[in-house]
């Protein structure tokens, strides 16, 4: 029985993948340490005036994002629903930043996600309230 190079390439290469691979490898560069390596974050006692500032400010401004979106959306949609959803995909850039900017300074993540969720869930009902009222308002009475 003849063997053609591609079957004997072939058996090789099985072969060889078959192997058990070892590799020695520094104990300093092994991956036992990486509970060592996990990112500081924050403290309660760490986060200043200047942090609780930024986060009111970045509240404030999706707050305003929101309701300004929602207003100019109002005569597009027949339910407020719709519109409240689509002035919160237009103004998601503002919860974006304020998550990149608590990334930056070392939030939590939980903390983080937890803040940003309040300040979204606040504003979003708060702006579905008002947009409701207005578009009750703008009905014609009924007969």
């Amino acid at each position: 029985m003849k063997y053609t190079p591609l079957i004997t390439n072939t058996i090789f290469l099985a072969t060889l993948l078959g192997l058990p691979l070892s590799c020695y490898a520094d104990p300093a560069d092994s991956g036992d340490n990486a509970s060592d390596q996990q990112p500081e974050y924050l403290n309660p006692e760490e986060v200043t005036e200047d942090d609780y500032a930024m986060m009111m400010d970045y509240s404030v401004r999706y707050e305003q994002c929101l309701s300004t979106k929602a207003f100019s959306e109002i005569g597009n949609y027949n339910d407020p629903r719709d519109v409240v959803d689509t002035a919160m995909k237009q103004c998601a850039f503002e919860l974006e930043e304020l998550n990149q900017k608590m990334t930056d300074r070392k939030f939590p993540p939980a903390y983080r996600q937890k803040y940003i969720q309040r300040t979204s869930n606040r504003a979003a009902g708060e702006t579905l309230q008002i947009i409701m009222m207005e578009m009750a308002s703008r009905q014609p009475p009924a007969e």
